[in-house]
This record gives C-alpha cells, sequence and structure tokens, in this order.
C-alpha cells in the first residue's frame, strides 16, 4: 500500500499503519509529500508499481492516507482495471480545497473511510456525503465514524490492543489480497 502523509504528523501515523499492516503481510511504502493533489497521488503510485515491477517485487494494490494524504487519496483516479488498484484507505481527508474525483473513480475500487465524531464538523459531512453516493450507486465502500475521538488520534492507538482501527483496517486488506 501506498500511504501519502502531508506533513510530519501524517508521517508518523503513517509509520504506524505500516508497522501494523507489515505485521499481516501488507507491505507499506510511506511518501511524504505536502501539497500534492489527486494527480500527484496518481503519478506517485504509478510510478511505484512500475519501479517495484522493475525490480520484481510485488505490485502495489492500495494507496491510502489520513488528513492531507488522505485529501490526495479522494481526489486521485486510479482504478483497478488501469491500475491494479484494490482500494483506497482513507482517514479523515483534509476538507480545505478538497474535491473528491466523481463517483464513477472512486467507485472503480473499494473504500474504507475512516472519521470520528470529534473530527471538524466538514470532514465529516464529507465523508458521510462520499460514503452515501458511492453506496446509493452500489459500489463497496465502508463508511466509518469513531464515536469519541478524532481519526488521527485512532491512527495514533493503532499500537494499542484494544485499538478501534487495526480490525477494520486489517480486514479491508486482507479480504482484497
Amino acid at each position: 500500500m501506498l500511504w501519502i502523509a502531508g506533513d510530519a504528523s501524517e508521517r508518523r501515523i503513517g509509520e504506524k499503519v505500516a508497522s501494523v499492516c507489515e505485521q499481516a503481510g501488507v507491505e507499506v511504502v510511506l511518501r511524504v509529500a505536502p501539497g500534492v493533489d489527486g494527480r500527484g497521488a496518481d503519478a506517485m503510485f504509478r510510478e511505484l508499481r512500475r519501479q517495484r515491477a522493475a525490480r520484481g517485487r510485488a505490485p502495489l494494490r492500495f494507496i491510502g492516507g489520513l488528513g492531507l494524504g488522505g485529501r490526495a487519496v479522494t481526489a486521485c483516479a486510479l482504478t483497478p482495471k488501469t491500475d491494479g488498484l484494490a482500494g483506497r484507505v482513507v482517514a479523515a481527508p483534509a476538507a480545505v480545497g478538497a474535491a473528491s474525483a466523481p463517483v464513477k473513480l472512486l467507485a472503480a475500487a473499494p473504500l474504507l473511510s475512516i472519521v470520528g465524531d470529534r473530527d471538524a464538523a466538514a470532514i465529516r459531512r464529507a465523508a458521510r456525503e462520499r460514503g452515501r453516493r458511492l453506496l446509493r450507486a452500489g459500489c463497496e465502500a465502508s463508511p466509518c465514524e469513531l464515536m469519541g475521538t478524532t481519526a488521527a488520534a485512532a491512527f495514533e492507538a493503532l499500537d494499542v490492543d484494544d485499538d478501534l482501527v487495526r480490525p477494520m483496517l486489517l480486514t479491508f486488506l486482507r479480504a482484497r489480497r
């Protein structure tokens, strides 16, 4: 999985995601890319797939991010057919200037969307609407709103035994490998 981080705090969370996922057999490539947009995420994912193929390594099949990285993931135009995308993991994507990819593109691959009820109202609204649009269109989407936390705080607790996110994340990834 390519995990896109927009800043140092998102990078720390990405490192936790990598640790948890790698224990479950899913390799995570972490990239810090402040200001990356959907096109930048597309290019990054495609280039990493090319590089891995040239080295005989397993291709990336997932893309994910939180906050600024999550915004790029919701705006990217990757598809299973063209890019080998098996799914997107999006956590509390930053709402400022955010434009999700059209439902047709988002619908091409399963989506796990995680927000917390303590995330900004605009982020929660956008995540709910994105999930509803996908579900109404008959697409595979798993919108989750965690109670009593923010998405960032929930991901910070990935290394705690009773965390909320790990089971959802690992189930999502394992079901699509």
